[in-house]
C-alpha cells in the first residue's frame, strides 16, 4: 500500500474509534496505540529524507498523521505522560529533521499540558480547604451565641406625643389653568429619551486580535517561544484568518498551501520560486499576490506572499509573518500578557 494511503487510513481508522469512545481516558489508549501503529509502519516505510517530489508529498502526509493524533494529546491531556515518552523516542529514532522537531515540539507541549491538572487541582483543595475553614468558623460562633446568656431588659412603653401638622396656608392666587390645544383637550407633554451609545468593554478583543480602547495592542498565542500572530487574509472573494508565527529572519511572509487553496489563489499563474523552511532545506515554492493582509490596526495591500508546498491542516500555525510587514511597523512583545505593542 502507498504510504500516503496507509497514512489515510490509519487516520480514518483512528477517528472512527475515537467517535465511537466518550471517556477521555480510553481515547487517550487508542492515541497511544496510533502513535505506536505509525512508528512501526508510516515512519519505516518513509525512509531517509530525499529532495523529490514524491517524498516532499509522502512527508506532508506523515506530519499531517502525526498532528492529528498529537493535537487531540495535547488537548486532553492528564497526569499520565506515557504520550510524552513515546513521541520523545519517536523523535530520537525518526530520520527526517522537519519531523523529528515536529514531534518534539508535541512532547514539550504534551509535558506541560499535563502538570495543568495537578496545579487545578491544588487549587480546588485550597478553595474546599477556605470554605470548610469558614463554615466552621460560623458554627463555632453560632455556638457562642446560642450558649450566652441575655440580659432581661424590662419592656417600657411610652405614649409617645405626636404633634398636629399644621394646616397649609391657601395658595395666593390660582395659577392659570394650561391653554387647551388644537383638538380641544388637555396638552401633552412629550419626553424625549435617548439611549446613551454602548461602549466597548475595556480589553476585549476586535478584528485581527485587536484590543479595543487602545489600537496599539494585538492579542497572541506565545507557545514554545514562538509568537502566533492573528492575520486576516483577503483575496478576491475571499477572506480566512490565519495564525502566523513572528518570523525576523524570514524575508518575506507565507502561507502554506492549504490555505492558499482556501483563497483559491491559482498557482499555476504564481512565480516559481524556492523557500527556506525550518531544518534549513530549500524547498519548492510559489510567490503569489493577494489582494490585503491585515495585523491588528495596519493593513498591507498587495503583498506577495510565499505558498509553501505544506497541505497540513492540524499544524500549529499557517505560515510565517516576514519582514515585509514587520519592518514598516516597529512593534514590542509582551510574552507574559501574550500581546504585541504596535509603536
Amino acid at each position: 500500500m502507498e504510504l500516503k494511503a496507509r497514512c489515510a487510513v490509519l487516520k480514518a481508522k483512528l477517528a472512527a474509534e475515537l467517535s465511537e469512545v466518550p471517556r477521555e481516558q480510553e481515547r487517550g489508549e487508542l492515541l497511544l496505540a496510533g502513535l505506536y501503529e505509525m512508528s512501526r509502519t508510516v515512519l519505516t516505510e518513509l525512509g531517509p529524507p530525499l529532495h523529490t517530489t514524491e517524498y516532499a508529498e509522502k512527508q506532508a502526509a506523515v506530519l499531517e498523521l502525526v498532528s492529528f493524533i498529537a493535537i487531540p494529546m495535547i488537548r486532553s491531556a492528564s497526569r499520565d505522560t506515557r504520550g510524552v515518552a513515546v513521541l520523545t523516542e519517536i523523535a530520537e529514532g525518526c530520520p527526517d529533521p522537519l519531523l523529528k522537531k515536529k514531534l518534539k515540539v508535541y512532547a514539550q507541549q504534551l509535558l506541560a499540558a499535563c502538570s495543568r491538572p495537578s496545579e487545578r487541582s491544588s487549587f480546588r483543595v485550597g478553595r474546599v480547604a477556605a470554605v470548610g475553614s469558614f463554615l466552621l468558623v460560623a458554627l463555632l460562633a453560632g455556638l457562642v451565641i446560642r450558649s450566652g446568656e441575655l440580659p432581661n431588659v424590662p419592656e417600657r412603653r411610652e405614649a409617645l406625643a405626636v404633634p398636629r401638622p399644621a394646616a397649609l396656608p391657601a395658595p395666593a392666587q390660582a395659577q392659570a389653568p394650561l391653554p387647551p390645544t388644537s383638538t380641544g383637550g388637555a396638552p401633552s407633554i412629550t419626553l424625549k429619551l435617548t439611549k446613551p451609545p454602548a461602549e466597548a468593554a475595556p480589553g476585549s478583543l476586535g478584528e485581527h486580535g485587536q484590543v479595543r480602547g487602545d489600537a496599539q495592542f494585538t492579542r497572541v498565542q506565545v507557545i514554545n517561544n514562538q509568537i502566533l500572530v492573528p492575520v486576516l487574509i483577503r483575496h478576491g472573494a475571499e477572506s480566512i484568518r490565519v495564525e502566523l508565527v513572528l518570523d525576523t529572519g524570514a524575508t518575506r511572509s507565507s502561507i502554506h498551501e492549504g490555505v492558499a487553496g482556501k483563497l483559491k489563489i491559482d498557482l499555476k499563474s504564481a512565480r516559481a520560486t524556492q523557500a527556506e523552511v525550518a531544518d534549513g532545506r530549500l524547498v519548492h515554492a510559489w510567490a503569489a499576490p493577494v489582494d490585503s493582509l491585515s495585523v491588528g490596526p495596519f493593513t498591507m495591500t498587495g503583498p506577495e506572499l510565499d505558498v509553501l508546498p505544506y497541505r497540513g491542516s492540524q499544524g500549529l500555525h499557517d505560515g510565517l509573518l516576514g519582514m515585509d510587514f514587520l519592518a514598516k511597523h516597529p512593534y514590542q512583545v509582551d510574552m507574559e500578557r501574550e500581546l504585541i505593542r504596535w509603536n
